[in-house]
């Protein structure tokens, strides 16, 4: 049979009778045993209990027929995120190895749609960084290239959604955390709009601020997810994927990133555009002069708010920290109640202003982050001060989205070079992310599809 590269080929293949979850599940756990050590895409590898998942979806869709789009799909739960009997450890030693007690929203609503939970994923400490060197779990190695970092910190969600050890994953997003990660993986990455997916059963690095996300290998895979995952009460398009607007209109900010993007960036963005402007979109230059500085608002947010997660373990047990993450928390105890209220305040303001963008666009288009995946071995080198360098380089496109509320996704687009792809990044207004999914479906297509180490099956 033709190798199985996304989920919705999967689902064809699943209620035609050409495979089974069990078989899938099966060969990928194998694939997982013989790669993990490699990429230290995983944790914690739950085997018994997904292949009883996958025996469960194969009786139920033979007897009953699936019980959504998404029947039989193997996913893969950032460690941050609660999996009922497994050990959630945010990628640290200071929580220990306590198994969660119930699913997390997110992972409850996955269950009741028929998709097999294959284990709980690596991450950089706690969410607080975007490199996803773990000195605790192993660094989270890129497939496409195992020098190369995978960006973080929902970094080994994306490396195993790419390296074929999962169908679909889970990550979280507090300023660019999902969209990094695919960026440099080769992946799509969604955050939604605020509040569009639950975070209860969560671990918060900045509740303000945190979403949890979703990696796909399709448009057509993370429609289905969002639809799966978010709450009752959200909208849900008229079918999958859902359509694009007519002659989108698309406002690029020159501006914000043109003089700072690596060469293999640059060359990625212009083909993403130039083939949106083949499909009928209209590409627009804009001005956000106020973005950059608004960092300065997320930064205090997301800084205040993690340290009042972690105040008495930073307190108690710093040792069980690895050095850059204690710093990086450890800093926002510095931070005075009124520039915090302050931060708060301005966020509402630079929201409204972000919202008056899409009177007249359907979506904002930028890189994902300005620069290549570095090697591991650059960034283990590199003092801590440098390193909160290279952080705030590669949020400097992202933050804005969870700052705002807004949806965005990054969207694999290939090089000129031919070397692992860039990501692209579309932004749009509050509850448009079926928008954004519209538009990266229509250009999926026109590309043929995208490119993945191997196959799902």
């Amino acid at each position: 049979m033709k190798p199985i590269q996304t989920l919705r080929e999967l689902s064809l293949a699943l209620n035609s009778g050409e495979t089974t979850c069990e078989q899938v599940v099966s060969r990928m756990l194998q694939r997982t045993r013989e790669l993990n050590q490699i990429l230290r895409a995983y944790i914690t590898i739950s085997e018994e209990a997904a292949l009883a998942s996958a025996r469960e979806a194969d009786a139920e869709l033979k007897r009953w027929g699936p019980r959504s789009a998404l029947h039989g799909a193997p996913l893969a739960v950032k460690d941050i995120i609660a999996v009922e009997g497994l050990p959630m450890t945010a990628g640290s030693r200071v929580l220990g190895a306590k198994h969660a007690k119930r699913d997390a929203e997110a992972v409850h609503r996955a269950r009741s749609a028929g998709m097999v939970i294959l284990g709980t994923t690596n991450l950089h400490e706690f969410a607080a960084g975007t490199t996803n060197l773990n000195i605790h779990y192993g660094h989270a190695r890129n497939p496409w290239n195992t020098e190369l970092i995978t960006g973080g910190s929902s970094g080994g969600s994306a490396a195993a959604v790419a390296a074929g050890l999962a169908g679909i994953a889970l990550g979280t997003d507090t300023g660019g955390s999902v969209r990094i990660p695919a960026a440099l993986c080769g992946v799509l990455g969604l955050k939604p709009t605020r509040g569009l997916i639950s975070t209860s059963g969560v671990f918060p690095l900045s509740w303000s601020l945190d979403e949890v996300g979703i990696l796909a290998r399709s448009a057509w895979d993370a429609s289905a997810a969002l639809m799966t995952l978010s709450k009752p009460q959200a909208p849900t398009p008229q079918r999958i994927p859902p359509p694009a607007p007519t002659r989108p209109r698309i406002g690029v900010p020159w501006s914000l990133f043109e003089e700072s993007l690596d060469p293999a960036v640059s060359s990625g963005l212009d083909s993403f555009l130039k083939t949106l402007e083949g499909l009928e979109a209209d590409i627009l230059d804009i001005e956000i002069p106020w973005a950059p500085p608004a960092l300065s608002h997320w930064r205090t947010i997301r800084g205040a708010e993690s340290a009042a997660v972690h105040r008495n373990w930073l307190e108690n047990r710093p040792h069980l920290y690895s050095e850059e993450v204690r710093e990086n928390l450890a800093w926002g105890l510095s931070i005075p109640a009124v520039d915090y209220i302050a931060a708060l305040r301005e966020k509402e303001k630079i929201a409204a202003k972000a919202a008056s963008l899409f009177s007249s666009l359907d979506a904002i288009a930028t890189p994902t982050l300005p620069i290549t995946a570095p090697r591991v071995s650059e960034v283990e080198e590199m003092p801590l001060p440098e390193r909160a360098e290279l952080r705030t380089r590669m949020i400097s496109l992202t933050f804005l989205a969870n700052l705002t509320g807004l949806p965005a996704l990054s969207i694999p687009v290939k090089t000129s070079s031919g070397g692992p792809p860039v990501g692209a990044q579309l932004i749009g207004p509050l509850g448009g992310d079926y928008t954004l999914l519209g538009i990266a479906w229509v250009y999926e297509l026109s590309v043929d599809g995208f490119n993945f180490p191997s196959p799902i099956y």
